[in-house]
């Protein structure tokens, strides 16, 4: 089952538990529902508008929600972040049961300890209060004069308590082995069933490509294959973008997340990883190295979502079960590791390493 129908049968089950109210139409538009599922869901789809506005008259005591979203259409230029303000004006009106727009209502003497309560990790809350206090005179001005260190305070103190609850997981240890053995059980699994599909390419980019013919690991992988572009010849690569060269097995990445501090990737595929390419690359023209059927490159969150389905680990668990089995079980050096890495070996230390 692939997360898509995981998401369906939850979103239903929580639906029918009582555990969730309603279900967006966004959410409908997303999936791909059956007959019977629509009509499980009917009862409970909401044609409400979150974002719609009721109140847009301006008094001098009070900030309506209007005025909290002209402030934030002004001063957030990024789509994404911008929704996702709008949806903590919406929660933080809900969570408080204000029921006129009058966001200054929701600044009470319990806020925070209903924040605290609500949500696992509030600290994007509080941080999100920060932002709207020091972009909004008027509703700072409105509200006690110790507000804005209040809740400065509060987001420091979560932002640790998320800190150390980080570090107490890290205590439950992946099992390493598990996730590095199955990955590579999967890659031999799509040699036989979809020889160089775009789902065995993956594949085999998150698990024999990571060596060379040396056996030595020689890259090892973050979400880096979005924007590689394929070339017949070397003349063709610059030094800003990503290639592999599909006749010579060179791969070349020029950016990548820490590609500000470190070298390029430079390396070469072993020839049986060529082939595997090279055959992907006959049986479908392409422009990149992982590219949709539609001709359009992956996004970033599209690829890491097609890659759990594919190897059944995200991309981060994929990373630290690799180094980890190469530092504890195949015993490779750290420097070497943390250079193909592209971090420090303090990085391998404290965020990657299962012991």
């Amino acid at each position: 089952m692939d997360s898509d129908e995981r998401n369906k049968k939850r979103t239903i089950r929580d639906l029918l538990n009582g555990c969730r109210k309603s279900v967006s139409q966004a959410v409908i538009d997303k999936y791909a529902w059956t007959t019977d599922e629509l009509e499980k869901l009917k009862p409970y789809i909401s044609s409400k508008n979150a974002y719609e506005v009721l109140d847009t008259a301006t008094t001098d005591d009070k900030v309506t929600k209007k005025e909290i979203y002209d402030i934030l259409d002004t001063t957030v230029k990024e789509p994404v972040t911008l929704k996702n303000y709008k949806s903590r004006v919406n929660a933080l009106l809900e969570l408080c049961k204000v029921e006129d727009e009058n966001f200054l209502r929701v600044f009470t003497d319990d806020l925070v300890q209903q924040l605290v309560e609500r949500y696992k990790d509030p600290t994007p809350y509080f941080g999100f209060i920060l932002f709207i206090l020091s972009k909004s005179e008027k509703l700072l001005n409105l509200l006690p004069e110790d507000s804005f260190q209040i809740y400065k305070d509060n987001f420091e103190e979560s932002k640790n308590t998320q800190t150390i609850r980080y570090l107490e997981d890290r205590k439950k240890q992946i099992d390493y082995e598990k996730v590095y053995k199955h990955i590579f059980e999967r890659e031999i699994a799509l040699r036989t069933s979809e020889y160089a599909s775009m789902k065995h390419l993956i594949s085999v980019l998150y698990t024999i490509a990571l060596y060379g013919e040396n056996k030595k690991i020689h890259i090892n992988p973050r979400n880096y294959y979005l924007c590689v572009k394929l070339v017949s010849e070397d003349s063709l690569m610059n030094d800003t973008e990503n290639f592999y060269n599909y006749n010579s097995g060179r791969f070349v990445l020029n950016k990548y997340k820490t590609s500000g501090v470190y070298v390029p990737y430079d390396v070469y595929f072993t020839k049986f990883v060529q082939k595997i390419i090279l055959t992907s690359v006959n049986e479908f023209p392409r422009t990149y190295l992982i590219q949709k059927v539609t001709g359009d490159p992956y996004k970033n969150n599209s690829l890491s979502e097609l890659i759990q389905r594919i190897l059944s680990y995200n991309i981060d668990t994929i990373r630290k079960s690799i180094e980890s089995y190469e530092i504890n079980i195949k015993k490779t050096d750290r420097m070497h590791l943390a250079n193909v890495s592209r971090h420090s070996v303090l990085t391998q230390e404290v965020s990657y390493l299962s012991k």
